[in-house]
């Protein structure tokens, strides 16, 4: 059985070893080479380039030393300072209820994943389910805190902004999300998201929140055709009018009914309870 050769037990005699090596393999280049090659690696890790979109935060052993702007810069070598590259000024965004395909032309919406489904199925004031699909924009202002202040910065706007949603979208009635109450919604959205991440010290600046597509949910969508909801005042009230004033001409126009008659008919449908009777008869399928 033969045996291995006993590597170095202490430090001098590792040295000892370096230096017969390179003696007795490179000849009196080798600590030339080694010079050379420290050199190479100190100017390797001391040289970095901040991109333009972006600013970088210099790190020495843990501790915020630096901000650098775009462009070639300097640290301390072998690891002592470090650059974490920030996009400060690209514009970042978190879409909810949807993910955007093919390079941000396309929207994906055909097939939606359970937890898309999640994000934008909310629960309105007056007890209805409508599906809120928004995209919200926002810029970094201060890299330092937005690198410290919290664990996950994404994932904690995206979290604060699906809660602040459902909260004004929960204290508002569903006919008005879904007509004139949209711009409304994303501006008290923007105000209040805002307004808890500076509290955070999270050196986000939002930019604008949008509703790209407010409606009923799939499975409710033909019953809301056929029926019409209690929010849809200005549909109801066109279609019983439309309705009521088919009934009063009938009417009028028969040789049965005198005209004093058919002005109390014409005074008589424009009361509240008129006109939802003839809508009421209008669905039953009076023509």
């Amino acid at each position: 059985m033969s045996d291995f050769p006993r590597g170095p037990r202490t430090l001098d005699e590792l040295e000892q070893r370096l230096r017969s090596f390179g003696a007795g393999k490179l000849g009196p280049i080798g600590p030339l080479l080694s010079i050379l090659g420290l050199l190479l690696l100190c100017a390797w890790t001391s040289v970095y380039t901040v991109q333009p979109e972006g600013e970088a935060v210099v790190k020495r052993f843990g501790r915020v030393v630096a901000i650098r702007e775009p462009g070639l810069h300097f640290k301390l070598p072998f690891g002592i300072d470090r650059a974490y590259f920030v996009p400060t000024a690209r514009v970042l965004k978190e879409e909810f209820g949807f993910r955007t395909v093919l390079g941000g032309i396309q929207r994906d919406t055909s097939q939606k994943s359970r937890s898309q489904q999640d994000e934008s199925l909310m629960l309105t004031g007056d007890l209805k389910v409508i599906n809120v699909e928004w995209v919200v924009q926002y810029r970094i202002s201060d890299p330092d805190k937005f690198l410290h202040r919290v664990r996950d910065p994404a994932a904690t706007i995206r979290d604060i902004c699906e809660s602040v949603m459902r909260r004004i979208v929960g204290n508002s009635l569903g006919s008005d999300v879904l007509t004139e109450k949209r711009v409304e919604v994303s501006t008290q959205a923007k105000l209040e998201l805002q307004e808890i991440l500076d509290s955070f010290e999270m050196g986000v600046q939002i930019g604008t929140i949008e509703l790209q597509d407010v409606t009923p949910p799939e499975m409710v969508k033909p019953a809301t055709v056929m029926s019409g909801k209690k929010g849809d005042g200005p549909m109801r009230f066109s279609v019983a009018s439309s309705v009521t004033g088919r009934v009063t001409s009938r009417m009028v126009s028969s040789p049965a009914i005198s005209a004093k008659r058919g002005l109390s008919l014409r005074k008589a449908s424009s009361r509240p309870w008129m006109r939802a009777a003839s809508a009421d008869i209008g669905r039953s399928g009076l023509r």
